[in-house]
């Protein structure tokens, strides 16, 4: 535990932005900290902690950085004369900002990522710069045998049950005032490449509930938005196995990547239900270093001087066993800074995977096979055989600690 972290995103349940508190946190804990960035996240990290300062920590090797250079989503579409949507998972990319060029390099994409952004006026120059210590992905590179995360998600999308347990996951944190009834349900009728979504769901009164929270400018919940947080979830299991790190993850993410990850072993070894398991190390009294950089009482430049002085300590992470003393320990001795000590105390929650301390040529496993009898595509057998390696996906859980730490007590 903590050699490495992967960010895709932050603590937020509704959108993918970079936490920029959780981001500093993370550079305290893990020896080697790599951010995913996108179209959707870029603007938001390098304004919440200054272009220079990212460029400081991208030189000074104090994390790493890649750019996904395509976005990925649902595509939904009318099905004329029939009144039907029909909808499909899709990659795609952006042209330039003023429509001038259609094909971008990998680096104009960064370029002009964030010379859209708005609220900001960052030289071109200094963009420029930056974009030359980021490396340039696209989904494609995520690919295990040809099959990537939007294969993988389509495949999960015919699993019924999978569905059904996720959507009501997802609307349990996005509006637990509405109770799923044993008759309700949605699932998926593939038309070729496409599918359609069937769902008695009443949508109308989800987003009555849901808008209290989230502006309809925003986003409202629909079917298509539901399926959606599926394609999200195997794209966080295709980075923290791509990357073979811990991932950064908000609390319904962290959630959805377990159900999944569960379901995948249990197909493959019908004991996986008793051996895999997710627990929750909970560090009760961590100093709150992510509250005080979003609420700007920290500026980020202040928070450099004490990632500076804890790398000595990080090494204590290193190698060792997760351990609820060793963290506090950790922190009491980056606390010996005086304006760390002032900050107040609150919960921090690591979500650590376990599957029995048995690995693959322990448990007498080989080849594609199941004990249920289903198959597993190739990109699947592959995580889980990494799983059962030894590779353990752990999450570092943004979100309700609090009522983590409650759950905790009561058992």
């Amino acid at each position: 535990m903590f050699e490495g972290i992967a960010i895709r995103g932050g603590q937020s349940n509704f959108d993918r932005n970079i936490d920029i508190g959780s981001f500093a946190e993370a550079l305290l804990f893990y020896q080697n900290v790599h951010i995913i960035l996108d179209r959707s996240n870029i603007s938001s990290l390098v304004i919440g902690i200054g272009i220079d300062n990212l460029r400081l920590l991208l030189d000074g090797e104090f994390c790493s950085a890649s750019f996904m250079r395509d976005n990925s989503g649902v595509h939904t579409q009318q099905i004329t004369g029939t009144g039907l949507s029909d909808h499909g998972f899709v990659s795609f990319e952006l042209g330039s900002s003023d429509g001038k060029k259609k094909g971008l390099s990998n680096r104009e994409h960064i370029i002009d990522s964030l010379l859209r952004a708005k609220n900001t006026e960052i030289p071109r120059g200094k963009i420029e710069r930056l974009s030359e210590r980021i490396t340039v992905r696209s989904s494609k590179d995520l690919s295990i045998d040809s099959i990537g995360p939007l294969q993988s998600a389509r495949t999960d999308l015919d699993d019924t049950d999978y569905l059904r347990t996720t959507v009501a996951k997802l609307l349990s944190l996005w509006v637990p005032e509405y109770e799923l009834r044993p008759q309700d349900f949605i699932k998926v009728r593939s038309r070729g490449e496409r599918f359609l979504i069937d769902t008695n769901l009443d949508f109308d009164r989800l987003n009555s509930f849901y808008h209290q929270r989230v502006p309809p400018s925003h986003s409202s919940i629909t079917p298509a938005l539901l399926v959606e947080r599926v394609l999200s979830t195997r794209f966080d299991m295709a980075f923290a196995l791509k990357y073979g790190t811990d991932i950064i993850v908000s609390e319904l993410s962290s959630e959805l990547m377990q159900l999944r990850i569960k379901g995948l072993l249990e197909r493959r070894i019908s004991s996986a239900s008793n051996l895999a398991r997710f627990e929750d190390m909970i560090i009760p009294n961590t100093k709150s270093i992510r509250e005080a950089i979003n609420s700007g009482d920290l500026v980020f430049s202040d928070f450099l001087k004490l990632l500076e002085e804890a790398q000595k300590f990080k090494q204590w992470l290193k190698n060792v066993p997760p351990d609820v003393d060793l963290v506090d320990t950790y922190y009491k001795e980056i606390s010996k800074k005086q304006w760390v000590d002032r900050l107040p105390t609150r919960v921090s929650r690591f979500s650590l995977f376990t599957l029995g301390g048995l690995g693959l040529d322990a448990l007498g496993l080989g080849g594609l096979g199941t004990a249920t009898g289903v198959m597993l595509s190739t990109a699947d057998a592959f995580l889980v055989d990494r799983m059962l390696g030894g590779w353990k996906p752990n999450q570092f859980v943004e979100g309700s600690l609090m009522k983590a730490l409650s759950r905790k007590e009561s058992e």
